[in-house]
């Protein structure tokens, strides 16, 4: 197609445009689905590596088996795993792929380790007993997990949001709750 104006002419090639957004394949109710089951895991907790799964792109969740071996090692020792808990995703609060700050879900428990230059600087953890009870709330920069606790992302540096983070947890401790009655 050329255009002319005023003696000059103009070529436009639409294969000079941008390409379509594409859609992220994780998003959506039946995203997670399409993941084979991972030996060794109960049917509960694949349904939270599969809870986790979704979020991978939407809060920046690395999901077992795709969690680097580096960022893994590091976050779960400054989160203080429990050698004997098997983690099922990561989110790294460093923004660097250090996974020093981080938060991990493993099959027991949430473990995180918050910036030192946070509210509420070091690690910390809450069993899934206790999820029921707990009330998650957007501060903004950080999410309150009740009981004076708090995650601390530093999403500047992290891109984890706080209103995805507090989204999971809430879906997090539904899944945990079990079907309604």
């Amino acid at each position: 197609m050329i255009f002319s104006v005023s003696g000059l002419a103009a070529t436009f090639n639409p294969r000079f445009l941008p390409a379509p957004r594409a859609v992220k394949t994780g998003d959506g109710t039946g995203a997670g689905r399409e993941e084979p089951p991972l030996p060794g895991l109960s049917p509960r907790e694949d349904g939270l590596r599969r809870l986790l799964f979704r979020y991978r792109y939407k809060a920046n969740v690395w999901v077992l088996p795709r969690i680097p071996v580096g960022m893994l090692s590091a976050a779960r020792k400054s989160c203080r795993v429990p050698a004997a808990d098997r983690v099922l995703g990561l989110l790294d609060f460093t923004g660097s792929g250090k996974a020093t700050d981080a938060m991990l879900f493993g099959c027991q428990g949430l473990y995180y380790h918050n910036p030192d230059a946070s509210v509420q600087p070091g690690p910390g953890a809450i069993p899934y007993q206790e999820f029921a009870g707990r009330s998650f709330v957007n501060h903004g920069e950080e999410v309150y997990l009740d009981n004076d606790q708090f995650l601390c992302p530093n999403a500047r540096h992290s891109g984890v949001d706080c209103e995805q983070l507090t989204a999971l947890l809430h879906e997090v401790r539904q899944l945990l709750a079990g079907p309604p009655s």
